[in-house]
């Protein structure tokens, strides 16, 4: 039988055995177990970090010298003691160490049962551990429950103290997270439940068990939760202070569960101490870690006692915020400021559970609200309503006196003859980009599933609303309301359906906590949103701070739909916090996102990201499995096409602009436009189940990508070629030394998974097109030049992936260095990458770029 707090004895599982997020907390805190008996908190003795889940209980008593007592006292006991009996107890399996001595699985000779019995090592008889024994005993004499282990029997023998309690065959919690990882959310609650039905079993007869943490939980085969080792438990109601075993300046606990008043004074816990404890549980049951999982002994107390509750929603993101926010109620560090009864977290639980569609019945056991129905009383029920009914007559009375008043949205009058100019249509880009006299040369790619360019009022249907953000000087038309804000339009869209267009009048700031667009559900049609009255405002995001509270931060999630963003200038703030990665935009299911007459630009935190903050990702595609997260995950059958379009815009900022994990089809389409990037033009990964086609056609593109234009991780041996690159008319400049692409495979030889047409394009600085790396040893690699591959087209034996004509790898810039040495590279637009020959070739940016953006600062 597992004891309360026994050691696994079998090896731990490997980190590659759990959850990426978890097995990389974990690795962390990995240290070996140590057990203290007294402990006096002493800055000059820094206490070893432990891990999560293997600290036993602390005693402290302040001021003391320190004693460190054998850690294999228990173990000898062990030995000694297998195969004696004590009274009419066969002892028969050592099976690990309870809070104060050695746990058996026993045979009770009398009743023929298998029992477990606790014995205390004998150098524990001092009278304040016999006192702690017996109290054990004791309180769990007072209880009888299904979740909580049953005390049969007390007794000595030979001089060995020892109680019996009932076997339970099963595992503790602390043992079942680690092989397990991070439970589901409904088998959490569900043991959450349980011991909570004792806890309220326990606080009827005044016992608090002051030790409540995962490996004093032990799980049955049937999913029933019992709750053991009495050891800390105290009778409040029954001791008096000489014979209480928490004398004053004495800590008890374990303290990654321990709550702040019971590491103040442990005599003056009650069950809200406990209700402390189980949410501590309950967090590690969810990420595996306990809520301050490091630093010494005091930091740890002192983060109790201070810091905020953590969020668990930072280690997995299928958390509700209903179980975050009873989680953080029950480690609220104020006793009142938590739940005050056990029952009042069952109320709470079974409705998010009803609310949720959770299976939560634990041992086989119906849940039900332990709340008793009131009794119907007329007297008390009219002596309520009366006041009430007054109130809402007196409520009415000034209702229709008083002048009425709308607040934020604002429909100013409407006249058939409306004097608000519409803005003129923007010149179709395809036209501008158009090069006559210059036929593509044909490639093997088939033809592109990209949507061509649309102008987005003549998608508008007339009787879609167009909300103005600004103060309006003039009338609106019909159809048009004013809102004094950004996010209160975009709050707007999943109320109202008729919305289709956003138009910003004025510069604008924002602060988002991941703002979700999940247009697939509240629209039915493409939503714009645009720059008014022919300007580009200037748009600021910023994430707030609860959008920090994770380790892969977003700025703005669109899930489905169509979005188009027309004449903006969107500035992004990164914040100092250093994170696993950053995104601007998660793109998810089927998602058309276009930007048309914009700029894009990502601010550092501190000038030129002097101080790192993670990689940051302008567009990710997210992955599309069927079962997010296993091992067999499998790609959906017949996802559909995700799209992004950039049509005569500005993008430029230290990151990647481009990220796909290659689970989803997704077309990549830029025109007339200026890419300024420190990373990767795109980040392309092709998985070993089914990859799906991912396209990336530029036109008319100047492109700097510093550490090179694509790279593609390619987990897939079976030669297929899911990524297809066009290149027309296009200038695509690396730093010195990178290659255009890199290219990380199982083998050096292995089939090129991608197919490269260029037509009138040119490659700056980098003389290498490929290179291709072994996934298993990148020292080795194999390098694939311009000048080779043009030779080889040449004598007709060019690798099939290889397609590129009237092409040259050498730029004339106006400028003397590009990028310049002058700017950070947020700073760089037009004037910095102007080409000296354009009229002549036609490559890169057209002039008409700089005429619709003008020189954005």
């Amino acid at each position: 039988m597992p004891s309360p707090s026994d050691e696994p004895s079998h090896p731990r599982p490997e980190e590659g055995e759990q959850s990426t997020a978890y097995s990389r907390a974990k690795s962390k805190h990995k240290t070996d177990e140590t057990e203290t008996t007294q402990y006096a908190v002493r800055e000059s003795i820094p206490e070893p970090v432990l891990s999560v889940e293997h600290q036993k209980t602390v005693i402290s008593k302040q001021p003391t010298n320190i004693q460190q007592a054998s850690a294999t006292t228990d173990q000898l006991v062990g030995e000694r003691l297998v195969g004696t009996q004590l009274e009419h107890f066969l002892l028969e399996e050592f099976v690990g160490k309870g809070g104060m001595g050695a746990v058996f699985r026993a045979t009770d000779n009398k009743l023929g049962r298998t029992v477990a019995v606790k014995v205390l090592a004998q150098n524990r008889t001092d009278a304040d551990s016999l006192r702690r024994f017996t109290k054990e005993a004791q309180s769990a004499a007072r209880l009888d429950h299904p979740n909580i282990a049953r005390v049969y029997y007390v007794g000595e023998d030979r001089g060995w103290h020892f109680i019996v309690f009932e076997y339970i065959n099963g595992v503790n919690i602390r043992d079942l997270v680690e092989h397990k990882g991070p439970l589901p959310l409904d088998e959490s609650w569900s043991y959450v439940l349980q011991i909570t039905d004792a806890l309220v079993h326990a606080s009827k007869r005044d016992v608090v068990h002051r030790d409540i943490k995962p490996s004093n939980i032990l799980v049955t085969s049937e999913g029933t939760a019992k709750l053991v080792d009495m050891g800390l438990a105290r009778l409040h109601q029954v001791e008096n202070d000489d014979s209480d075993v928490t004398a004053s300046g004495v800590t008890l606990g374990t303290f990654d569960y321990i709550s702040p008043e019971q590491a103040r004074d442990p005599r003056t816990t009650d069950v809200r101490s406990d209700i402390y404890s189980l949410g501590c549980t309950l967090y590690y049951m969810l990420t595996g870690l306990a809520p301050y999982p490091t630093g010494t002994v005091l930091q740890k107390l002192l983060s109790h006692s201070s810091d905020p509750p953590p969020n668990p929603q930072l280690y997995r993101n299928d958390l509700d915020d209903g179980s975050v926010s009873i989680l953080h109620k029950m480690l609220s560090k104020r006793p009142q400021d938590r739940y005050q009864e056990p029952r009042d977290i069952i109320v709470d639980v079974l409705y998010l559970a009803e609310q949720l569609g959770l299976n939560i019945k634990g041992d086989g056991r119906e849940w039900e609200s332990p709340l008793p129905p009131a009794r119907f009383n007329w007297l008390k029920q009219l002596s309520l309503a009366l006041p009430v009914a007054c109130l809402l007559m007196f409520s009415f009375g000034l209702d229709i006196l008083s002048p009425k008043n709308t607040e934020v949205v604002m429909a100013l009058p409407t006249f058939r003859t409306s004097p608000y100019v519409t803005p003129a249509a923007v010149p179709n880009s395809d036209t501008a980009n158009q090069n006559p006299g210059e036929q593509a040369v044909e490639g093997p790619m088939t033809p592109s599933l990209a949507s061509p360019d649309r102008d987005a009022n003549a998608l508008k249907p007339a009787e879609l609303q167009t909300v103005v953000v600004g103060k309006p000087m003039t009338t609106l038309p019909d159809g048009f309301v004013a809102v004094a804000s950004l996010s209160r339009a975009l709050s707007l869209l999943e109320q109202d359906s008729q919305i289709g267009v956003i138009e910003i009048w004025d510069d604008a700031f924002i602060a988002f906590d991941n703002l979700q667009l999940d247009l697939d559900n509240w629209l039915d049609h493409p939503l714009t949103i645009q720059g008014g009255n022919n300007s580009r405002p200037v748009i600021t995001v910023e994430l707030t701070e609860s959008a920090l509270q994770t380790i892969d931060p977003v700025f703005i999630t669109v899930t489905g739909g169509r979005l188009l963003f027309d004449r903006l200038d969107l500035r992004f703030q990164m914040p100092e916090e250093f994170r696993q990665s950053w995104r601007l935009f998660a793109i998810d299911r089927a998602t058309e996102i276009s930007f048309s007459n914009c700029s894009l630009t990502v601010l550092p935190s501190t000038p030129n990201f002097s101080s790192p903050i993670g990689p940051i990702s302008i567009f990710n595609f997210m992955d599309l499995y069927i079962n997010e997260g296993a091992t067999n995950a499998e790609p959906l059958s017949t996802p559909q096409i995700s799209s992004l379009e950039i049509n005569n815009s500005l993008v430029r900022g230290s990151a990647t602009l481009i990220s796909s994990s290659g689970t989803t089809p997704v077309n990549l389409n830029v025109r007339n436009s200026l890419l300024i990037s420190s990373g990767r033009m795109l980040d392309h990964k092709i998985p070993t189940n089914k990859a799906f086609e991912t396209r990336l056609e530029l036109t008319n593109v100047t492109a700097y990508c510093g550490a090179g234009a694509i790279g593609i991780k390619n987990l897939d041996d079976t030669g297929q070629t899911p990524l297809s690159l066009s290149f027309q008319a296009s200038v695509l400049v690396t730093d010195l030394g990178k290659p255009l692409i890199e290219l990380e495979q199982s083998q050096l030889d292995a089939l090129v998974p991608f197919l490269l047409v260029a037509n009138n394009s040119a490659i700056d600085k980098a003389a290498v097109v490929l290179e291709r790396r072994d996934q298993l040893e990148l020292d080795l690699s194999k390098q694939e030049t311009f000048v080779d591959l043009y030779n080889s087209r040449e004598n007709g034996d060019a690798p099939v992936w290889f397609h590129m004509n009237n092409s040259i790898n050498r730029v004339n810039w106006s400028n003397s260095q590009v990028p310049s040495t002058d700017l950070l590279l947020y700073q760089h637009g037009i004037t910095e990458f102007m080409i000296e020959d354009f009229d002549d070739n036609a490559r890169g940016f057209t002039p008409l770029l700089g005429e619709l953006l003008g020189e954005v600062k």
